[in-house]
């Protein structure tokens, strides 16, 4: 690799792609009307396992990431890409819990009353 290559190279930080993982994998959750008990089943792991993981204080490693992707119907690849949570980002749509590698929970609204939303409880949770 010549210096001209290598000044061109991006430089990936090791927690900030854990936090898009965990970002994505939750957004897909959501998206899909599963849980993390659902994904621990799946995976053979306990649900504070995910827990840990989905907060960032744990690593993804590569089977589970690929075992989590084919559970959600995507790729590996996907749950890496950063795009939605710098979108959102940017648009000033993520509110949760901040840490030093970046925003690791998606925004949700309670609806008021059950006549908001047919099906659903007081306590529904939707994703903005």
């Amino acid at each position: 690799m010549s210096a001209a290559q290598e000044s061109t190279q991006e430089v990936f930080d090791a927690k900030q792609v854990e936090n898009v993982i965990s970002f994505n994998v939750k957004i897909l959750l959501t998206a899909r009307g599963k849980t993390q008990t659902d994904l621990a089943s799946y995976l053979g792991l306990q649900r504070s396992t995910i827990s840990v993981k989905l907060k960032g204080k744990s690593e993804w490693s590569v089977p589970d990431l690929v075992n989590t992707a084919n559970y959600l119907g995507t790729t590996p690849t996907a749950l890496l890409d950063d795009s939605m949570m710098k979108t959102m980002s940017r648009m000033g749509t993520l509110q949760g819990s901040h840490n030093q590698g970046g925003i690791t929970e998606p925004r949700y609204f309670l609806m008021p009353e059950p006549s908001g939303c047919p099906g659903c409880d007081s306590n529904a949770r939707h994703l903005l």
